[in-house]
Formats: structure tokens, C-alpha cells, sequence
């Protein structure tokens, strides 16, 4: 067929063919001396009628033929698919193709494919059939069994008496498997076509570069003139991963590189690779991201050859795609709805188009909440533009509106090839293109429901003539998927602060935090750091004397100092109430003291809104890092270290040592077996009797919690009670508790006894849902009681909140029946403001009244009235910690008479309190 066509007769003749038909059946159809002769026969002036008209048609069909035939034979030639060339008369004609083909950068890429068939056997389909294989649909690079096949022809014809030097490169992406699990096969993809795109750029024409598969690739550089020209090359190909910007959460991508060479030696191309592959294979056990070359000891090394060998074969994801840019945007949007990360995507996308578009700068701003200034949220900028000029980060929107292009024209895009021939004000944005030699410009507004939200923009120095055309319509398309996907982050993001941020302070909650940390600690292994757990001493005092609008700027001012001083590697969060937690570095003992006390002087500078120095201090508790595994642990370490000095005066902050640590070991034993040990009732009711002093008897008790381990005995309340208020564990004690004194009762009132009424203590968690009022009645309803019998005991400090929710959870509690007392009377603030809003029944004072042998004058006097305000509130007084004949007598002069403590009973088991008293 290509011989037919080649022949330049053949559509002249057919174009001269048609053209004399043509003009003959149109002369015959319309010569008055043929109609007149015919005129009176009809039938056979139809039958020349229908002739004419066929030789018309058929001379038009010849007419176009004749023309696509020269249209086909033009569009071959000009587009690469077969040299022009006509061998002279003399030459014999070669039994090679020379083809040349386009790849992606618009670069002419020639090889020679030997045939065996003669010349003149040769048609069109046979050439495309060959173009068609040879290129990856992936990459645009070549097939392996066409590079194997180009590069074994190659060998074979070199001598080793002659001087030329070529290199084999094998290149593998280390770990790229573990980036394709966690981003999926789309994003990988696009990070290849990336990577195969800014590779290309670095060779020679007579170089050549395959994709083999999953993470390799294979390079032949011919005719290597110096070693220096091999090391350009591996720098360019690790620069090239250093440049695909993948966010700081994503670690830079690395490559592992064999290489071997052929020089004054025969060799074929199997050995070349096993060669490279030794080489590549040695690189990645290794250590990855390194350069081995061959050389003979690592054949003795490896005498077994253990090396996993590259499966060579294709793995075509698309068909081959008509044009590069339908390829891009169908990655790039690819690239976008298989990605779990859209931050990290924009990076890629950014790089992607920016190296087969080849441009100088892509960048997208966004609009800033104040709408005062367009922020850069996504940029990439080749080596040429970051030459001539700097990225504009930050620009006020009066400076942008002078730049912007398309606002003029009343379009949302604006293209042009001669940037330097437009008249535009003076702006930040025409200094810093014109700098940087800027030809081609493209802008697209970025809108979402009809609001101006930012602008993408798009420049290079280079001059093309369908930049207005074709790569303005492909550059349109992809701004839209950009601009789309802009939307898409905010949404992710907004969600994602929702999720992972304070409300109050705006600081990352723990959440945020650990991922943060532990990647912060992972992408610099060489930094040294620490865990600071710190809270605010008496911080419910400042709620309590200036209101929780006081308290709240405190925490909020703290997180400003936090965002201050902290650096780029560090970072805190806030994890509930007052309590913060700081990822700092720790470079030496000194500098971080020195560091630690000025930051505890800028939170105790904090100043209200008068100006008046606030006095805030806070207790720290510090903890080293070894790893980002165990940050968690170390959490809780720094937070031991807290606890440890936390109500210890002029302390300030500690750190964890291993002391502490057994003493964490021993915490960490207990919430291990808490919970098998309340499914065995290891936890038992004690009772401690309160004494009428003036009727001497026993008018009541508290019920008590003991813990009793098999094979350890009994562990005091203060080793695990703390413990079970952190982790909530408490609840589920409270509960048992209660249902064991709910228990008690019945069997009381069953064996016909009149019982006492029983306190039980209830923590201020049960305080926050109304799941409390449900239990009680349940209770009540099981072992058929009335509530007379049962006192619910909230401490005072569990009412430091002034929560108006907990407060009417007590109050329903009160109306239910039961009777409420409040424990530890004195110890806090707010005990008089709670007594004003609730309806307690009994007031406990605190045994810190009375804890010296004697009560001094000043002491009777605060004890006797907060005795008469009690009886004025029709309230019943009960002293707690009396112990010495002393107290009681004071206590039975101001008519007290309820006492609890050491000097009538210490906490008894449930049988010993039943045996000695019922």
C-alpha cells in the first residue's frame, strides 16, 4: 500500500481523471443539441439523464480520493511516523526502519527496528503496528522488549577494539509498594508519569529509557564521552523525586540505582542486566537511596544470586491515549478521586503538570477570611523561574486586582503567548513574571456558589504558537479540576478541624496531637525531645472568684504564648480543662530549663483586661522520647511526673525517673485487672458508724470501698481511687457500692431491724447525664426501698464547676426523696455558693477542721458559726476525723453532737459493722 502511495502519479492521475469527467458530464447533461435530440424521447432522455449524473457522482469520488490520498500521505510525513527519505539511484535500499516518533516533551526520539522483510513488502499498517507497541501506555516511555530490542541490536555491533562507552542504569523507588498501599494505584500512577516526564528531559537523543513495571525503570546512555555525564544523570533522577513535592506529612520519595557499563568488552544485553540488577540489588540491602556500581567482586559476593529478579513485563493501566493532555487530565482526575490525602495530591498534580506542560510556575491562591489579601496555598516552580525571580506568597487584594487579567475581558480565564507586549499596572505580580522573562500566562478565577475564593495561575518563558489553542483548552480543563478540588479541601479541611481541634483555644486536641508528634519525631530522627504535661494551679479557683469567662481567656492566652514561642518542629495541644501537653525539643538540660522557666514567667505575666498581672502558674511534669512508637507512653509518664509535685508549693514541674516509673508500673497493674476484679467481687463494703454523742448511739454510716487482691490484701483507697476518678472507673465502683448498700438494707428490713441511713458517695462524673437518676431508681424498685434509708455524699470540690446542669441533676436527685450531703465541708470555694443554690439535708465538716490536738480560738470560732449556719438551714452537722477527747467535748458544747472518725470506729468490714451493731 505505502508503495502505491509513494508513487506521486497515482493521486496526480486520479485528481486529473476526476476533474475530466467531471467537466464532461457536466457538459453533456446541459448541451442544448444532445436535449434537443432526445426531446421527443422520453425514456431515453431518462436513461442519459441517469448516466450523467452517475459519471458526476463518480468523478467526485475519485476527486476526493485522489486528495486524501495526498492529506494521508502529507500527515505521515509531518507527523512522524516515517522519515521522508529517497534512498539515490545508486544506494541500495536497507532492510531497517528508520522511525521517529514524538514523545511527550516534544522531542524527536529516532531508532532503527530491524526487519527481515524486503522494503518494497513494507505497507503503513505494518509501521503503525510497530509504534503502536513500542511506548508504554503509562509513561510514554519505551516498552522493555522494545528497548531490549534497540539496545541488543546496539551491542551487537560493538567491538571491543573500539572506544565507545555506554552505562545501564536500573532504577528502583524504594518502598514504593508501601506508597501505593496507603495513596492507592491512581495516585501512584500519576507520580510515575511525573517522574517519566521530568526523566526524559535529562537524556540525550541517543539515550533511551523504559518502564518495566510496578517501580523500575531501565536507562541506556550511549556514547557516554565522560563518568561525569553518568553522575549528572543519577543526580537528576534523585533531584527529580526531591522535587515532587508531597507535602510535609508525606516522607520524600528516595531511589535505589544499579548501574554497569560496557566498554571494550563483548558483551549481550541478558548480562548487562543481570549486572545492573547485582548492582540495584546490592543498593537496596544496602540502605536504599544509594548509587552501586558493578564490578566483579560482587559476582563472588552473591555466588548464589539471591536477588528477587524484576518481572520485565507491561502492566498497561489505559489504552494509549490520542494526545498527552487527554492522558494528564484523565491522571489528574484520577489522581484526585482515588486519593485519601487531597493536600498531597495537589503537590503531585502541581508537579505533574507543570513538567509535561513544561512551565516555569503554577500557583493557586486563595482568598483570606479577612477577603484583604490572596494567600498561596498550593505552589511549584521549576529551577528557571526560582533563577529569576521569587514566589509571591502573600498579596493584598488591591495589588492582585491589578494583575488580574480576565476581570478586564469579563471572562473566569484569561490566556496569552506575549505577556511581555501587555500594558499592565504597576503590581507585585507584573514585577516578579516580567523578572522571570515570562511569555505565556494563564489565569482562572476560582469561584464556589458565585464568590470570588482565589485565582490559579500558570506561567513559562518558553514561546509556543498553540498556547492560545490546544494548551490553553488542556490548561482550562485542568484549572476547572483544580478549582473543583479547592472546594473539596476546604470541606475535608473544615472537617478535619472539627475533628482534631479545640473549640475553645483553637489548639489541636490529643488526637491531632499524637499523629502530629509522632510524625514530627519520625521525619527528624536526629532531634532529641520531650513531652511537657502541664496544668494551672487552683485553676477552679479563678473560675470560681472572677467567673469562667476568666478562665477561659486564660487557656486561650496560653495557647497564644504556645504558638509563639513554639517552633516548626515542635508542637501542643490542649487535652481537657486546664491541662496542655507540649512536644518540645530538647537540645541540652540548660537551654530547655531555660526555655521551660521563661515560658512559665510569660503565662504568669498573663494580664485581664484592667492590665492587672493575673498570677497564673502551672505544674509540669516532663518526659524524654526515645521513639515516636511509644509517645503515648510517654504521655503518661510526663503526666506521673505532673501528678507527683501537683498541691506541692514553689515545685513548678519535675522529671519522670524511675522511681516514679515503678510507681506508674504499679498504677498501670491495678487498671489492668480493675475490671476482672469487680466481675469477682474483689472490691468489698466497709462502714464507718457515725456516734450521737449525746444519745450515744449509732444514727448512721458511710459506706466505704476496699479493695481486698487475692494474695496481696487489701489496697488502700488512695492507691487506686485517684486512679479510677482519671480513667471513669469510678462509675462502675460508685454503682457496685450502691447496690450492695441498697442490698444490705433489704436484708435489714427482712430480718425485721430497724436500719440506720446509709451515705454513699457518688463522684462528680455521674453528674454530667442523667443515667444517675435512672440507676437510683432502679435500685429502688429492685430491692423495693424507699429512700429514707440512703444519703447520696457529693464532695465539695465536685461542685467546683458551678455547672448549672450538675446542679439540676441534684436537684431531681433531692426530689426523688433522697437525702443530700455534702462531704469535705471547708476544703473549697464554693461551699457557701452551693449551699445558697442546692438543697442539701447534711453538711460533713471537712476532718482538715480538726486535725491538731488542739483547736485554737480563731479555729472554734469559724467551726461554731458554720455549725449555726448549718442549723439555721435546717441541716444536719456531722463532724468527720474526730479523734481526741478534746474535739468532742468542743463539739458537744456548740451543740454538734454527730461525729464521725478513728476516736468512736475506724471503717468496718460489713459482717464485723452487722455483728457489732445489729
Amino acid at each position: 500500500m505505502w508503495n502505491l502511495l509513494n508513487r506521486k502519479w497515482v493521486p496526480i492521475c486520479s485528481f486529473v481523471l476526476s476533474t475530466v469527467m467531471l467537466i464532461v458530464s457536466v457538459y453533456l447533461y446541459t448541451t442544448e443539441h444532445i436535449n434537443n435530440y432526445i426531446n421527443n424521447n422520453t425514456f431515453g432522455q431518462n436513461i442519459f439523464n441517469v448516466l450523467c449524473v452517475f459519471f458526476m457522482v463518480l468523478s467526485l469520488i475519485i476527486f476526493v480520493f485522489s486528495i486524501n490520498l495526498l492529506m494521508l500521505k502529507k500527515y505521515i510525513l509531518n507527523n512522524g511516523y516515517i522519515d521522508k527519505y529517497t534512498p539515490p539511484e545508486n544506494e541500495s535500499v536497507s532492510s531497517d526502519i528508520d522511525i521517529t516518533a514524538i514523545n511527550q516533551d516534544d522531542n524527536m526520539q529516532h531508532s532503527t527496528i530491524s526487519d527481515p522483510l524486503p522494503s518494497h513488502d513494507k505497507d503503513i499498517s505494518s509501521i503503525t503496528n510497530k509504534l503502536s507497541y513500542k511506548r508504554d501506555a503509562l509513561t510514554s516511555l519505551y516498552e522493555f522488549s522494545t528497548f531490549e530490542q534497540v539496545i541488543s541490536d546496539k551491542l551487537s555491533n560493538i567491538r571491543p577494539s573500539t572506544n565507545e562507552k555506554h552505562a545501564f542504569l536500573l532504577i528502583d523507588i524504594d518502598d514504593f509498594h508501601l506508597f501505593n498501599e496507603s495513596h492507592g494505584t491512581y495516585f501512584s500512577d500519576t507520580l510515575l508519569i511525573s517522574f517519566a516526564n521530568q526523566l526524559t528531559r535529562n537524556l540525550k537523543d541517543s539515550d533511551m529509557a523504559s518502564y518495566i513495571h510496578d517501580n523500575k525503570f531501565a536507562i541506556f546512555l550511549s556514547n557516554v564521552k565522560s563518568d561525569r555525564y553518568i553522575e549528572h544523570i543519577t543526580n537528576c533522577i534523585n533531584n527529580t523525586f526531591l522535587s515532587i513535592n508531597l507535602g510535609n506529612a508525606v516522607p520524600k520519595l528516595t531511589c535505589s540505582i544499579g548501574i554497569t557499563i560496557a566498554h571494550k568488552r563483548e558483551i549481550d544485553f541478558a548480562t548487562l542486566l543481570k549486572e545492573a540488577d547485582l548492582a540495584l540489588y546490592t543498593a537496596k540491602i544496602t540502605g536504599k537511596n544509594k548509587v552501586i556500581y558493578f564490578f566483579e567482586e560482587l559476582q563472588e559476593t552473591y555466588t548464589k544470586y539471591d536477588t528477587k529478579y524484576l518481572s520485565y513485563s507491561t502492566r498497561p493501566l489505559y489504552s494509549l491515549p490520542l494526545m498527552d493532555s487527554s492522558r494528564i487530565i484523565y491522571s489528574i482526575i484520577n489522581l484526585f478521586s482515588d486519593s485519601n490525602n487531597l493536600e498531597i495530591s495537589f503537590n503531585l498534580a502541581l508537579t505533574l503538570i507543570g513538567s509535561v506542560f513544561n512551565l516555569d510556575l503554577i500557583s493557586i491562591y486563595e482568598l483570606t477570611e479577612d477577603e484583604r489579601y490572596i494567600d498561596t496555598k498550593f505552589s511549584w516552580c521549576s529551577d528557571t523561574f526560582l533563577k529569576h525571580s521569587t514566589t509571591i506568597e502573600k498579596v493584598p487584594m488591591h495589588d492582585y486586582d491589578n494583575f488580574t487579567l480576565y476581570n478586564n475581558l469579563s471572562k473566569d480565564m484569561f490566556s496569552t503567548n506575549a505577556f511581555q507586549d501587555l500594558n499592565l499596572p504597576a503590581s507585585s505580580f507584573k514585577y516578579a513574571f516580567t523578572d522571570a522573562q515570562t511569555k505565556c500566562l494563564f489565569q482562572r478565577k476560582i469561584s464556589i456558589a458565585d464568590e470570588f475564593q482565589g485565582v490559579i495561575i500558570m506561567s513559562s518563558s518558553h514561546t509556543y504558537d498553540d498556547w492560545e489553542g490546544e494548551i490553553s483548552t488542556s490548561l482550562t480543563l485542568l484549572g476547572a479540576i483544580l478549582a473543583n478540588n479547592i472546594e473539596k479541601l476546604r470541606t475535608q479541611q473544615h472537617m478535619q478541624h472539627m475533628i482534631e481541634v479545640d473549640n475553645l483555644t483553637g489548639a489541636n486536641n490529643m488526637k491531632a496531637f499524637t499523629t502530629l508528634g509522632s510524625t514530627l519525631i519520625s521525619a527528624h530522627p536526629n532531634k532529641n525531645y520531650v513531652i511537657v504535661y502541664f496544668d494551672v494551679d487552683r485553676f477552679t479557683l479563678f473560675n470560681e472568684q472572677r467567673g469562667y469567662t476568666s478562665g477561659d481567656y486564660i487557656l486561650k492566652e496560653i495557647t497564644k504564648i504556645l504558638q509563639c514561642r513554639l517552633t516548626p518542629y515542635e508542637t501542643f495541644c490542649r487535652i481537657v480543662d486546664d491541662k496542655f501537653i507540649v512536644l518540645s525539643e530538647y537540645n541540652n538540660h540548660e537551654d530547655f530549663l531555660a526555655r521551660l522557666r521563661d515560658f512559665k514567667q510569660q503565662i504568669y505575666n498573663i494580664t485581664d483586661s484592667d492590665n492587672n498581672c493575673m498570677k497564673v502558674n502551672i505544674s509540669a511534669g516532663i518526659s524524654t522520647i526515645d521513639s515516636a512508637d511509644n509517645i503515648s507512653h510517654i504521655i503518661d509518664e510526663a503526666n506521673t511526673a505532673r501528678r507527683s509535685i501537683k498541691n506541692k508549693h514553689n515545685i513548678g514541674y519535675a522529671f519522670f525517673n524511675e522511681s516514679m516509673k515503678s510507681h506508674q508500673l504499679k498504677l498501670k497493674s491495678l487498671e489492668d485487672v480493675m475490671e476482672d476484679a469487680l466481675n469477682n467481687d474483689e472490691f468489698c463494703l466497709y462502714l464507718q458508724p457515725k456516734y450521737n454523742v449525746d444519745e450515744k448511739k449509732v444514727c448512721g454510716a458511710e459506706a466505704l470501698v476496699r479493695w481486698n487482691r487475692p494474695g496481696i490484701g487489701l489496697v488502700p483507697p488512695d492507691e487506686f481511687i485517684p486512679i479510677f476518678e482519671e480513667n471513669s472507673f469510678i462509675i462502675n465502683i460508685d454503682y457496685y457500692i450502691f447496690d450492695k448498700v441498697c442490698e444490705l438494707l433489704r436484708s435489714l428490713l427482712d430480718e425485721g431491724k430497724n436500719p440506720v441511713p446509709i451515705s454513699v458517695n457518688f463522684s462528680r462524673l455521674h453528674l454530667n447525664n442523667t443515667k444517675i437518676l435512672t440507676k437510683l431508681k432502679d435500685n429502688l424498685e429492685k430491692y423495693n426501698l424507699t429512700p429514707d434509708y440512703i444519703e447520696i455524699e457529693i464532695t465539695e470540690s465536685a461542685l467546683a464547676d458551678n455547672d448549672s446542669y450538675m446542679y439540676s441533676i441534684l436537684n431531681e436527685i433531692h426530689r426523688l426523696g433522697f437525702k443530700l450531703a455534702m462531704d469535705d465541708f471547708g476544703t473549697g470555694m464554693s461551699s457557701l455558693n452551693s449551699l445558697r443554690k442546692l438543697p442539701f439535708d447534711i453538711l460533713k465538716l471537712d476532718k482538715d477542721f480538726f486535725h491538731k490536738d488542739h483547736i485554737t480560738k480563731r479555729e472554734q470560732i469559724v467551726i461554731r458559726n458554720i455549725v449555726r449556719l448549718g442549723k439555721e438551714l435546717a441541716m444536719t452537722i456531722v463532724s468527720e476525723g474526730i479523734e481526741t477527747k478534746e474535739q468532742i467535748s468542743f463539739l458537744k458544747n456548740i451543740k454538734c453532737p454527730i461525729i464521725q472518725g478513728y476516736f468512736f470506729s475506724k471503717p468496718l468490714p460489713k459482717q464485723e459493722f452487722l455483728a457489732k451493731y445489729f
